[in-house]
C-alpha cells in the first residue's frame, strides 16, 4: 500500500518577484493577506479539515536594508504566524541572499560561498534575538553550496527543501541539482546533489514533474505548483501518475510549492499561472482523487513532520 504525505508549501516572496521574469527589488506583500485563507479553505474543499501549510517566511538582509530588521515579516504578520502555528502549520525560513549595489540600488545574488555563509550567520543572529528557531529551510532561488548547507545545519536546521531535482541555473546562476534524488536524502558533504552518510540534516526536494508552459517547445522539469492553470496541471499529473504506476509501494512525499501572488487576480493574462485560489483547490482535489482511485491512503503534512516520518520509514522511489 502506498501512503502519500501531501506537503503544501508557500514561499512568502513579494508581489512581482515570481513568474517568468524575476524582480529582485519587489517589495509589496499585498497578496500575502489573501494567502492566509488557503489552509482553512483548502481543508474545507478536500477532506473537511484544516490543511496545515509550511510557510517559508522571507527573513534576510534585503528586508533589513528596507525595514531595519531581517525579521520584518515575522514582526509585521506576527499574529498570523502565531495563529497558523497554533493550528498546526509550520513556520519555516526562506532567505534570499542579496547585496545591494550602492549606485543603482539593484539587488544582486550573494553566491560566493564564504560571503553567503557570513550573511546567513548575520541573519541567524537577528532571528535568534527575535526567538525564531525554525527547523525547515529553503534558500531563495533554490540553490546551495556545500558550505551554505553545512552552515544552516550548525543552526539546528534539520530539513532543507531547496533542491529542484533535474534543474540547473542559466547564465552562471548557482542553482545546480542535476542528478539529485527526487526523494529525501542525506546530502554528501562534498557533493550535496548525492546521497551520503546519515547526518542531522535531511534534504527534502521539491516535487517535480514535466509540464509545458505556453512558451515551451516541449514539457520541461519544474517543481509542482498547484497554482498553474487546471488543464496544464491535469495533463502533467496524468503523465506523472502513469510513470509512478509501476513504482514500489511505500511512503511517498509530495512537496508542492506556490507563492501568494499566484492566487491574486492579475490584469495581465498569464498562460501558465491561474491567479485564482479556486484553481489551487481544484488542482489539489484532482491530486487527491488520483490517490483514491488507486485505493491509496493520504494525509496532509508539514515538511518538518514529513521529514521525521521519512527518517523512521524511508519510502518508495518516485
Amino acid at each position: 500500500m502506498t501512503h502519500h504525505l501531501v506537503c503544501m508549501t508557500i514561499d512568502t516572496d513579494p508581489d512581482g518577484s515570481c513568474g517568468k521574469t524575476i524582480n529582485r527589488n519587489a517589495r509589496s506583500w499585498r497578496s500575502l493577506e489573501l494567502a492566509f485563507v488557503i489552509p482553512e479553505e483548502l481543508g474545507q474543499a478536500i477532506g473537511g479539515r484544516y490543511a496545515p501549510i509550511t510557510w517559508f517566511v522571507r527573513a534576510d538582509g534585503q528586508l533589513r536594508y528596507w525595514y531595519g530588521t531581517s525579521a520584518y515579516l515575522l514582526h509585521e504578520y506576527g499574529k498570523d504566524w502565531r495563529r497558523e502555528a497554533h493550528r498546526g502549520s509550520e513556520i519555516a525560513w526562506h532567505p534570499h541572499l542579496y547585496r545591494v549595489r550602492p549606485r543603482t540600488k539593484k539587488a544582486v545574488l550573494i553566491d560566493e560561498p564564504l560571503e553567503a555563509c557570513d550573511e546567513l550567520h548575520a541573519i541567524w543572529e537577528e532571528l535568534a534575538a527575535f526567538s525564531f528557531k525554525p527547523l525547515s529551510f529553503r534558500n531563495g532561488e533554490a540553490w546551495h553550496h556545500k558550505e551554505t548547507l553545512a552552515a544552516i545545519e550548525t543552526f539546528g536546521i534539520t530539513c532543507d527543501s531547496s533542491a529542484v531535482p533535474g534543474r540547473q541555473g542559466a547564465d552562471g546562476h548557482p542553482m545546480d541539482w542535476m542528478g539529485a534524488p527526487t526523494t529525501p536524502y542525506h546530502p554528501a558533504p562534498e557533493d550535496i546533489r548525492r546521497p551520503g552518510s546519515i547526518r542531522s540534516l535531511l534534504e527534502v526536494p521539491m516535487s517535480t514533474w514535466a509540464i509545458q508552459a505556453p512558451w515551451d517547445n516541449k514539457p520541461i522539469t519544474r517543481y509542482i505548483n498547484p497554482a498553474v492553470h487546471e488543464a496544464l496541471f491535469l495533463e502533467a499529473l496524468e503523465r506523472l501518475r502513469r510513470e509512478q504506476a509501476c513504482a514500489p509501494e511505500g511512503l511517498r512525499l509530495w512537496v508542492l510549492v506556490m507563492h501568494p501572488e499566484e492566487i491574486e487576480p492579475s490584469m495581465k493574462p498569464d498562460g501558465f499561472i491561474s491567479h485564482t485560489p479556486y484553481a489551487v483547490f481544484n488542482n489539489m482535489r484532482r491530486l487527491i482523487e488520483s490517490f483514491e482511485r488507486e485505493n491509496e491512503t493520504w494525509e496532509w503534512s508539514t515538511l518538518r513532520s514529513a521529514a521525521a516520518r521519512w527518517r523512521e520509514q524511508p519510502g518508495a522511489p518516485t
